[in-house]
């Protein structure tokens, strides 16, 4: 049980983002222009692929102490590679800043002065993980979301709220303070003592193992933003802006995956039976659909505080059915790569998908100028996906006449119920389905929670 107990630490502070995830979501949109959300959205866009600048060094922390835990590592070792990487960041940051200086660009000189910290924040995020010390990653994230919540209130409640420069400036304030209470924590556990010099084969190695991973992991990140890549390059701000709000609204039921996701890896390393790993797929397609049930409380919320916006809620329906199979691919086939060494293969795939993804996508956009079938393509990529993983990659979780006749049944369901002009009484035909999902699973349900 003690994998459930992390998993439901890491959705507690998960859950508590929410926090801060409402504001961004349903608040910032009516207080900005569509305009200004458009830039603030499109800010949060690019800090995603910030992570790039570690170079796979961050990974290879993740994918070398999966498994392990504080008590066995060599602490001095840990020690002086937390030092190397923090001067390298630092190096990376002051050139960057002397970049953002010759452009004069408040929008670049942002996104640098973050870099910083966003990388090393990265560091210790990987470390924990791979230690599998949920608690202290719980207690930070919620450390980090309380102070972004308080941030962002203070910045509606002051005067000129209209700007979204300073909603960037209390995301930076956050990032700040999470670094600082992550470095408290990490000399608090380790101490100061490190090695007198760090051995370059060792260091050259977490390079090595993790940029495979990296470039993965920015593929499948890829993947996951295309829709919003060929928006914000073929089409206005405002369809931007539109584009990103049910993106906003997507990451609610992704706060789940990444509870789940963050625990999965070390779940895999010791547990990772071909059994175990069929029952687990079976689970992240009940707990996709289940999740799907939170479309109709969101879409009143849309339709009743930000009408504006109302025009979205087709295109998360859109997005939203590929939930089960985005699911699946996040929690357990991206950790079986890692898990099994497969680092140039998880490279390979990867990039392999993410060039179909923009071929697909990209095309769509571009002759058709329509957000919803954006969001279709994206969609149809993502099932693309989990059927290359299922059918040819990973063939022990090889896909079933009763899956296919889940999904089918999932889609129709889904539809039917989005479809009635009437919320609540689309709300209790899914509800209905939800439950009737439960009771023809639920052995298998509790034969897997037996084994975490």
């Amino acid at each position: 049980m003690k994998t459930l107990k992390n998993i439901i630490k890491v959705a507690i502070s998960n859950f508590l983002n929410f926090g801060s995830s409402l504001i961004v979501g349903f608040i910032l949109p009516t207080i900005l222009s569509v305009s200004e959300y458009g830039y603030f959205r499109q800010f949060n866009l690019y800090l995603t692929f910030l992570f790039i600048l570690n170079l796979g060094f961050n990974d290879g922390v993740y994918i070398k102490y999966g498994g392990q835990n504080i008590d066995s590592i060599d602490k001095t070792k840990v020690i002086s590679e937390h030092e190397f990487i923090v001067i390298y960041h630092l190096l990376i940051a002051l050139v960057l800043a002397l970049v953002s200086l010759k452009f004069s660009n408040i929008f670049l000189s942002s996104i640098f002065i973050i870099s910083f910290f966003y990388l090393v924040i990265g560091y210790h995020q990987n470390l924990l993980q791979a230690l599998g010390e949920f608690n202290l990653f719980s207690v930070v994230s919620i450390f980090r979301t309380v102070t972004y919540f308080g941030l962002l209130v203070i910045c509606l409640i002051l005067p000129g709220n209209g700007s979204y420069y300073r909603y960037i400036l209390a995301l930076i304030i956050s990032y700040i303070l999470q670094f600082a209470a992550f470095e408290f924590i990490f000399f608090k556990k380790l101490g100061t003592r490190s090695i007198k010099k760090n051995n370059r084969s060792r260091i050259s190695s977490l390079f090595h193992i993790g940029f495979f991973i990296l470039i993965g992991n920015m593929a499948s990140s890829f993947i996951g933003s295309v829709g919003n890549w060929s928006v914000n390059l073929f089409m206005s701000i405002e369809n931007f802006a539109r584009y990103n709000f049910q993106n906003s609204l997507l990451n609610i039921f992704l706060l789940i995956i990444n509870s789940i996701g963050l625990v999965f890896y070390n779940v895999v390393i010791n547990k990772g039976s071909p059994n175990f790993l069929i029952r687990a797929k079976n689970m992240c397609f009940i707990i996709g659909a289940l999740c799907c049930l939170g479309y109709f409380p969101l879409a009143w919320i849309v339709i009743t505080f930000i009408d504006k916006y109302s025009s979205t809620l087709p295109i998360l329906k859109a997005i939203l059915i590929s939930l089960p199979v985005l699911i699946t691919i996040n929690i357990l086939t991206n950790n079986l790569y890692k898990a099994k060494k497969m680092q140039k293969q998880y490279f390979k795939d990867s990039i392999i998908i993410a060039l179909i993804a923009s071929a697909i996508v990209f095309s769509i956009n571009y002759f058709t100028k329509s957000l919803i079938l954006t969001a279709y393509s994206t969609t149809v990529v993502y099932f693309g996906w989990y059927f290359f993983l299922s059918v040819y990659r990973f063939k022990f979780l090889e896909i079933t006449k009763n899956e296919l006749f889940g999904t089918l049944t999932f889609l129709i369901s889904f539809y039917i119920s989005t479809f009635l002009d009437d919320l609540i009484l689309g709300f209790f035909c899914y509800l209905v389905y939800c439950i009737v999902l439960i009771r023809f699973n639920w052995k298998n349900i509790k034969s897997f929670l037996s084994f975490l």
